[in-house]
């Protein structure tokens, strides 16, 4: 089922416009922002977003790659009906979407030759890259190489913070007199965050009710602490794990550069990885220089590789 993008952003030369396909993940509805091949046989890229964003977040991105980029909606954080009671929205329920998004895009033969991650995304993306490495052919990381680390004693105490959160119930998103509102709130929580970048984000994000006020699309469940963050020493087995060709962009301005030794660490465990540091970029690269990934997606796809088969 696809449908119009409600304002779409500007599309460059030789570019359809974006179009939101659903795509049904075993009676989970999963939204892909589809921005369109500049060519014919264009190589198909995939993107995964962070917490709290949306795939739409990749519009300019696509604007500057001649990739044919599509972009996820992570559960809970795009349009639609809100998923039943009892639905988890841990990282390890969107890693098994993406194995299951990834076999429905290659039945209809958009079996992606690079996978993109942003942030939390990239957790994701590692993990899936690392379990299923026949099916990754190349791999972009945009600020971030996984999540941060948790000793065993600290997840126990994450645990009873989970359990005390599951208690108290999930507290709504509140929502805004405007979008221009929620724009400013956007770059708060975000320091670093342009304007534009901020109205990229909030473009795709929500939308404006009946009574005027703008809302976030996200479901009240994705607040709370995540459940399990995993040892130091599984991101770095992890990334041992990857086996094919890997860039990373890390912001110099981004508030992970606190984290920056165990970041580079990490990547240094990728066999066939580069890593680059853009000095004036913070942590939503693909927001405020989608040049620079759009660049940097072209460079992984040059030469281009034979597509993957389907699972």
């Amino acid at each position: 089922m696809d449908r119009p993008a409600p304002d779409p952003a500007p599309r460059g030369p030789g570019k359809c416009e974006p179009t939101l396909r659903t795509f049904d993940l075993r009676g989970l509805p999963c939204g892909v922002w589809d921005f369109g091949a500049p060519y014919a046989g264009a190589p198909v890229a995939l993107a995964v977003h962070g917490y709290l964003d949306t795939g739409g977040s990749f519009a300019a991105v696509s604007e500057h790659t001649h990739a044919h980029l599509l972009a996820a909606n992570w559960r809970g954080h795009g349009p639609g009906p809100r998923l039943a009671g009892g639905t988890s929205f841990h990282q390890l329920d969107h890693l098994k979407d993406l194995g299951l998004l990834w076999t429905a895009l290659s039945r209809v033969d958009l079996a992606p030759e690079l996978l993109v991650g942003h942030s939390m995304g990239t957790s994701i993306a590692l993990m899936f890259a690392a379990a299923r490495p026949e099916l990754v052919p190349r791999l972009l990381l945009l600020d971030g190489a996984g999540a941060l680390p948790e000793s065993p004693g600290g997840q126990i105490r994450r645990l009873g913070s989970l359990l005390r959160s599951e208690e108290a119930g999930p507290r709504p998103f509140r929502p805004f007199p405007s979008v221009e509102a929620a724009r400013d709130r956007i770059r708060i929580n975000n320091p670093g965050l342009s304007p534009r970048g901020a109205d990229r984000m909030v473009r795709f994000s929500g939308e404006t009710q009946a009574d005027g006020t703008w809302s976030f699309y996200f479901d009240s469940r994705l607040r709370g602490p995540s459940p399990i963050r995993f040892s130091e020493e599984f991101w770095q087995q992890v990334c041992g794990q990857i086996s094919c060709p890997t860039s990373a962009l890390l912001g110099g301005k981004s508030p992970l550069t606190a984290h920056l030794p165990v970041i580079e660490e990490r990547l240094s465990r990728i066999p066939n990885g580069t890593c680059q540091i853009l000095p004036g970029a913070g942590h939503h690269i693909h927001l405020d220089h989608p040049d620079a990934v759009g660049q940097a997606m072209d460079r992984l796809l040059d030469p281009p590789l034979a597509p993957t088969g389907s699972q």
